[in-house]
């Protein structure tokens, strides 16, 4: 019997480190944005267009390269008289959500700032305001941004 109890010690300790996982691969989404280019030139007229859309109403986006986004608006809103902020779901980059916002700052100028994401992409967009003060979406990886896993 005590050798029994013992063979049977064994193999229960043994199972564990064959049973478990000690460490899980990270799962990499899929990079459908790779095929865009690094930098997607955006004029500003576009921008202010897209942020003066209501809730519903398609939006249409033109920027560098020939490159369009296009989708419907989600919503539009406007707080406090100095923000604004518009969420476009877009159904030319496989339901990507593009939000864009407006803030008016103390000297009565505007800054806007956005960002292009999908769940489904570890690359996204960032609208960044360059020195000359135009604007363009840069690319960006997610995966550097977001550790959810």
């Amino acid at each position: 019997m005590k050798t029994f109890t013992l063979v049977l010690a064994f193999l229960l300790i043994a199972h564990v480190p064959f049973s478990s996982t000690a460490q899980v691969a990270p799962h990499q989404p899929s990079v459908a944005l790779k095929n865009l280019p690094l930098r997607l030139v955006t004029p500003l007229p576009q921008i202010q267009t897209a942020l003066l859309k209501v809730a519903g109403a398609n939006c249409k986006i033109e920027m560098s390269q020939g490159f369009v986004l296009e989708g419907k608006v989600l919503s539009a809103v406007t707080k406090f008289g100095k923000l604004s902020v518009v969420t476009i779901a877009l159904s030319s980059i496989d339901d990507a959500v593009l939000s864009l916002s407006k803030t008016k700052n103390d000297d009565n100028s505007y800054t806007y700032s956005g960002h292009l994401i999908n769940k489904d992409y570890s690359e996204g967009y960032r609208l960044k305001k360059n020195i000359d003060g135009t604007y363009a979406f840069e690319k960006l990886n997610m995966n550097d941004l977001v550790q959810d896993r």
